[in-house]
C-alpha cells in the first residue's frame, strides 16, 4: 500500500502539520525509535570487541559488570542490553539488570569498550551518559531495585545470549545508573555486552 503523495512538510515544534494516510486510509506511524534515530539520540556501548571477550567477577551486587551512569539534567530510554556468553563452564549463570538513582561515578572501573556511539553516523547530537565495565570496589547504589533477571543452571552452554528487550523500557532520570551484573556459581563466563538508549534533556523528555 503506497502513500498518497511523496514530499512533506517539514514541521516545528509549534506546529500542527496534517497526518498522514495511505490509500487504504490507515494512519502511516513512525516507529518511536526510528524517529529518535533519524532525530540523532539513539547510542550503543559495547564491552568487549571484535574477538576479545571480557571475564566476568564474582557476584557482588556492589561490583556489577557494567553501569551506565547518567548525570543530572539528562534521561535516558533503555532499548535494548544484550549478554552474549563466549565461554562458561560455571553453573548457575545469572544476569541481573538494576537501576538505582545516583549516578554511581567510575569508581575502580574501566571505560567501556565502545561508545558511546551515536547510531546516526553524522553524530548530530553527542552523549553525556557515561558507560563503564567491570567494577573492582564496591560502589554506592541509592534505592536499588531489580528490573531483570534471566539464568540458566546448565554448565558449558556457550554461546548463549541474554537479552533484555522490554515492552515498557527502563527510563533513568539522572542522577541515576543502569546496572548489569553477569556471574555463575564457579569458573566467570566470558561475555561480550550491548547496549542501546536513546538520550535527552530531562527537560525535554515530559
Amino acid at each position: 500500500m503506497s502513500v498518497t503523495r511523496n514530499s512533506f512538510v517539514a514541521g516545528g515544534e509549534a506546529s500542527t502539520p496534517d497526518p498522514r494516510v495511505n490509500r487504504q486510509g490507515s494512519a502511516v506511524v513512525i516507529d518511536q525509535y526510528l524517529q529518535w534515530s533519524i532525530e540523532g539520540r539513539m547510542f550503543v556501548a559495547s564491552a568487549g570487541t571484535e574477538t576479545t571477550p571480557l571475564t566476568a567477577l564474582a557476584y557482588d551486587q556492589d561490583q556489577p559488570e557494567f553501569v551506565l551512569s547518567v548525570p543530572t539534567g539528562t534521561s535516558v530510554v533503555v532499548e535494548n542490553i544484550t549478554v552474549d556468553t563466549e565461554g562458561s563452564t560455571g553453573t548457575a549463570k545469572e544476569v541481573i539488570i538494576w537501576r538505582v538513582t545516583n549516578n554511581v561515578g567510575n569508581g575502580t572501573s574501566a571505560a567501556a569498550t565502545e561508545g558511546p556511539t551515536n547510531l546516526r553516523s553524522d553524530s548530530p547530537k553527542g552523549s553525556l551518559a557515561v558507560p563503564r565495565q567491570l567494577y573492582t570496589a564496591n560502589i554506592t547504589q541509592t534505592d536499588y531495585k531489580e528490573i531483570w533477571r534471566k539464568s540458566t543452571t546448565i554448565a558449558s552452554i556457550a554461546p548463549f545470549t541474554y537479552e533484555y528487550a522490554p515492552r515498557s523500557p527502563l527510563i533513568i532520570v539522572g542522577p541515576g545508573s543502569v546496572g548489569v551484573q553477569f556471574a555463575a556459581t564457579t569458573t566467570q563466563p566470558t561475555f561480550f555486552l550491548k547496549i542501546t538508549w536513546a538520550e535527552f534533556a530531562t527537560d525535554d523528555l515530559k
